[in-house]
């Protein structure tokens, strides 16, 4: 039964992956490689790893949140 249960859950997994690419939507790590794929020279790239590398910050004040 687990087995049955684990093959199925894996099938399912093949077709969404198989959907996702079809569709042609990226998973975080291939935007990431993509974004940085699109950087001009060296110290582009720099910044943008940096910029993937830095937390995102949230500024909130009453009645406003703004994403920095």
């Amino acid at each position: 039964m687990i087995q049955l249960l684990m093959m199925t859950s894996t099938k399912i997994a093949v077709a969404l992956r198989d959907v996702r690419r079809y569709l042609g939507i990226l998973t975080e790590q291939e935007a990431r490689l993509a974004y940085l794929e699109q950087a001009q020279d060296r110290v582009d790239l720099e910044w943008r790893m940096r910029e993937l590398d830095r937390p995102r910050r949230t500024v909130s004040f009453p009645g406003n949140n703004w994403n920095l």
